[in-house]
């Protein structure tokens, strides 16, 4: 009888994307009949220091704002750093021992990065501890702490990105273009019949959008007749409260807080507007939705809106004029929108998270690196 493997992912709560990752990853493993825990490293290490940090990327949009960019910064400043900087070794030397103890316990038969912890493979193996190791990059782009520490193979979105690592020193045969994951709730509504309102816009807002800016948008596409608006506020409750109390005699705005079922309201969207998250564009793609972003923060959301707008598949805007403008462009033009589509349906890659898992069980198979549980032991 074949052995069943338990899979360690370690992911991040900077945003949900991360999440959602090992969430898709979870669903497939469950299918295939083997075992899996889910980590969130940061949060088991440096609980303090870990929601202090989150409580910075939160506010980043909004000082963004007022030109203190500092999540920019650091992500550029970082981009190409090594994995010997000494930042990423005081951080490293924090979560390494944690991780040791964690897979002492649960005794995994391998690990699955799905947030660029850095490079703790070396230090593990200081520990007597090897393990396959897989890492799913959950952006169109690149940053250098994906590559520290070098897992066995890459789960990447595209041939570029591909081709990227090529240049980086990653041989081809360490990767493969599986697509980002996303959960099965996706797969199953892109291929059920469905029923779109021809004029629905999903505004994702959250931390997004300022109350101001969300009002402001909101009342320009409310010029349009027939328009329906449903708006998501994810976690800001003050923003739910605010946008529901003025909006309360408008049948047309609908406000939601943090849900579970936003593939059914995006499903039935006409067009949505969204941050520039990959797993986010990556659902959206795959039901094949016509996407605008505003303003995307510097950093990956940067460059992922990049991406894809060079693939025509998203609209960029600058303002909120311009935002409202392409809306109106799109509900009078349905060849563009249409257009969009074609070019979401052309970047589709459907059954990652399938794809995904099946290549590491069938990797496992033939792999000598596995570690047996009793032999491994942390160090002090």
């Amino acid at each position: 009888m074949r052995r069943r493997n338990k899979f360690l992912i370690l992911t991040a709560g900077y945003g949900d994307g991360h999440i959602k990752v090992a969430q898709a990853l979870q669903q497939t493993i469950e299918q295939y009949g083997d075992q899996h825990v889910i980590i969130d490293l940061y949060q088991e290490a440096l609980p303090k220091w870990n929601g202090f940090c989150k409580q910075l990327y939160k506010k980043s949009a909004a000082m963004a704002g007022y030109g203190l960019d500092y999540y920019g910064w650091s992500y550029y400043l970082t981009r190409n750093m090594s994995s010997d900087n000494k930042l990423f070794k005081w951080i490293r030397g924090f979560i390494v021992k944690t991780l040791a103890n964690i897979i002492e316990r649960e005794m995994p038969t391998a690990l699955i990065n799905t947030f660029p912890y850095g490079n703790m493979i070396d230090c593990l193996q200081d520990r007597g501890i090897e393990l396959p190791t897989f890492t799913v990059i959950t952006d169109y782009t690149l940053h250098s702490r994906w590559l520290h520490g070098g897992p066995d193979h890459y789960y990447i979105a595209s041939a570029e990105l591909q081709r990227t690592l090529e240049q980086r020193g990653i041989p081809k045969e360490r990767t493969t273009v599986s697509g980002i994951p996303i959960r099965k709730q996706f797969d199953r509504l892109h291929d059920m019949p469905h029923t779109k309102h021809a004029r629905s816009v999903l505004i994702m807002s959250g931390s997004y959008l300022t109350v101001s800016r969300t009002v402001k948008l909101v009342n320009e596409l409310l010029k349009q007749p027939d328009i329906e608006i449903d708006i998501v506020c994810g976690r800001d409750e003050r923003l739910k409260q605010w946008l529901t109390y003025r909006y309360r005699d408008v049948a047309t705005v609908r406000i939601f807080g943090f849900i579970d079922n936003i593939h059914e309201l995006m499903i039935r969207s006409f067009c949505m507007i969204t941050k520039a998250g990959g797993v986010t564009l990556s659902e959206a793609v795959h039901l094949q939705i016509p996407i605008l972003i505003y303003n995307p923060l510097p950093g990956q959301e940067k460059e992922n809106a990049s991406y894809l707008a060079g693939k025509e598949v998203v609209l960029v805007s600058r303002t909120i004029h311009q935002l409202s403008g392409q809306i109106r462009e799109l509900l009078r033009s349905d060849d563009k929108a249409e257009l969009m589509r074609r070019r979401a349906g052309s970047l589709r890659m459907p059954d990652a998270a399938d794809a995904i898992v099946r290549h590491m069980r069938h990797t496992l198979e033939g792999s000598v690196r596995r570690t047996p549980a009793a032999d491994i032991h942390t160090v002090p």
